[in-house]
C-alpha cells in the first residue's frame, strides 16, 4: 500500500487534530482515579 506525499500529509494532519483530544481523554481519567483514591482513603475501603 502506498500512498502519495498528498495523502500522508492529510493523514499526519488528521493524527494531529485527534492528539489533543486523546491527551484531554487521558488527564481526565487520570484525575477521576486520583479522586477515588482519595475517597478510598478517606473511608478507609
Amino acid at each position: 500500500m502506498s500512498m502519495t506525499e498528498k495523502e500522508i500529509d492529510l493523514q499526519m494532519k488528521k493524527a494531529l487534530e485527534k492528539v489533543p483530544f486523546e491527551i484531554r481523554k487521558i488527564k481526565f481519567v487520570l484525575s477521576l482515579l486520583k479522586i477515588v483514591k482519595r475517597i478510598k482513603k478517606i473511608f478507609k475501603f
